[in-house]
């Protein structure tokens, strides 16, 4: 557990205020099926620290199953169902799936915290009128990883609409500023969604139409007029810094690092807009400055800063839209220094991106990894 607790925590979120980790540890100690979901990540992530994935593995088979019998227990209590730590387990359950590369399960599990969450939020709201902040940061953990995931291939998000109980909007959340959980603001949280939903769709088009080539740029007006809205509002977001309380609980650095942090998911949002809504071509001058954007940031962000943890999605989706050997070689670089810190969607997404780039396919990431069969989280 002290592992956890000073090391796999920091990796998971290097900037989470310091109250989110001490009573996540203080409540597993006296939460069994928490306790155990912990240890399953802890033992996880020291074994791709040192490089023995498998010696480690019946240990972590072992804390998996006493969490998911603890927690089957859990939901099957009407006392229990509600507690925060019942949501919370499921969503270190759902994390470590992710991390591990457990596809089949990451997704029951994230629908299970979706529910557990909204009976959650609904009972704290009727009873008080606002959100603990532990119950808090529980909800940015699952709406990062949710957003993420709904934008990395093909996987509709468990909240489409990317409103998350109205976090953009809650008094609870600093408004106008980068979000310590997830690195950048949650104003920009219902524009990713709708920017993953209106990509799906174009996917599912030319799955139709048998046409998995590069796009032709045409596009309906309609969807030209969104696309312009979702540029405009995306662009008045951009310039938001930290909130006061982060900068006075972290390192001045690192903290102000999540200025980068947000920039970088800004231009990545652009990004995708430009090619995977826009179907602009990966020459194409706007998509070009995107991804000289986001890497200008990445670069601002020191080469083994724990804030790189954050921005797993904007530099592969750099990556993804680079022929530029130059460019390459630096997301390459900074790759393979996330995946020293030993989570292991580092390492897939690493490998994802060579593959990619060693195919030569003319087709588009999501397009290629969706006829591959390859599923990402960029978590």
């Amino acid at each position: 557990m002290h592992h956890f607790a000073t090391q796999t925590i920091r990796v998971l979120f290097p900037l989470a205020p310091p109250i989110f980790g001490q009573t996540l540890v203080a409540t597993a100690v006296e939460t069994p099926h928490l306790l155990y979901a912990l240890l399953a990540a802890s033992c996880s992530h020291h074994a791709r620290l040192v490089q023995e994935p498998s010696a480690s593995q019946l240990t972590i088979l072992k804390f998996t199953d006493l969490a998911v019998a603890g927690l089957r227990a859990a939901l099957a209590d009407p006392a229990e169902t509600l507690k925060p730590e019942t949501a919370m387990t499921a969503m270190v359950l759902c994390t470590n799936d992710v991390c591990n590369g457990n596809a089949r399960t990451w997704k029951v599990h994230l629908s299970g915290v979706m529910q557990l969450l909204t009976a959650l939020l609904e009972r704290q709201r009727a009873t008080d009128g606002g959100i603990e902040p532990f119950a808090l940061c529980l909800l940015k953990w699952f709406a990062t990883l949710d957003i993420l995931a709904g934008l990395s291939g093909t996987h509709a998000g468990c909240v489409n609409d990317g409103q998350y109980w109205n976090l953009s909007r809650s008094p609870d959340c600093d408004i106008g500023q980068v979000d310590e959980i997830c690195g950048y603001s949650t104003q920009l949280m219902p524009l990713l969604a709708r920017i993953g939903q209106l990509a799906r769709r174009n996917v599912h088009e030319q799955s139709i139409l048998e046409t998995f080539t590069e796009p032709s740029s045409t596009i309906s007006e309609e969807l030209t007029d969104e696309a312009q809205d979702i540029e405009r509002k995306v662009l008045y977001i951009a310039n938001q810094s930290p909130s006061a309380a982060t900068l006075a609980s972290h390192d001045e650095v690192l903290a102000s690092e999540l200025h980068n942090t947000h920039l970088s998911f800004i231009h990545s949002a652009l990004l995708h807009l430009y090619r995977r809504v826009e179907l602009l071509p990966k020459s194409h001058p706007k998509v070009r400055s995107q991804v000289a954007a986001i890497l200008d940031n990445v670069q601002a962000i020191r080469p083994f800063s724990p804030a790189n943890v954050l921005i797993l999605w904007p530099i592969f989706s750099a990556g993804c839209e680079t022929d530029d050997l130059h460019e390459r070689q630096a997301i390459q670089i900074r790759m393979v220094n996330m995946q020293t810190m030993g989570m292991g969607n580092f390492t897939r997404a690493r490998d994802a991106l060579a593959r990619y780039w060693e195919s030569g396919a003319s087709s588009r990431w999501d397009v290629y990894f969706a006829q591959s069969g390859l599923e990402l989280v960029l978590f």
